[in-house]
């Protein structure tokens, strides 16, 4: 008897966990950021990727990550500091952002660009999850396949 009101008890705290996590992935954006293998530009190799000035992971060619932002205005830039991409995400959206690599006064910088959900959606599945050793804040940076 006491062994089946543990294991009840236990059943109603997995759902509860289950269902709380749900919850706060739907009152989120999902952000993809990547890059692509061909025609991202000269080094550096791996330019630093930054979400509200904290960093969040260094890009590498043919990889991406993802972070989970709440509603409201966030912006994200590389290492070009002059090209910021401000964003106002939605909760229970997806959004997808190109980094790429161009000469800025001769030098190379990474710049980002937010692109179509269809067609980022299509380049992302294309690529693989960034090493867990180019993330900067691991509290942030999540490395789950697109949806």
């Amino acid at each position: 008897m006491h062994l089946k009101i543990a294991v009840l008890c236990m059943v109603g705290v997995v759902s509860a966990i289950a269902q709380t996590a749900s919850t706060d992935d739907s009152s989120k954006a999902v952000v993809y950021v990547y890059r692509l293998k061909m025609g991202s530009g000269p080094p550096p190799n791996s330019p630093s990727v930054y979400c509200d000035e904290q960093e969040l992971a260094r890009l590498q060619n043919d990889r991406y990550f993802s972070i989970r932002l709440d509603a409201g205005k966030h912006s994200l830039r590389s290492t070009d500091e002059k090209s910021v991409l401000q964003l106002d995400v939605k909760a229970g959206q997806t959004y997808y952002i190109r980094g790429e690599v161009v000469p800025v006064k001769l030098r190379p910088r990474g710049r980002l660009a937010l692109m179509s959900p269809e067609q980022g959606a299509n380049e992302v599945r294309t690529l693989q999850p960034l090493p867990s050793d180019k993330v900067k804040d691991r509290n942030r940076v999540l490395l789950d396949p697109p949806k």
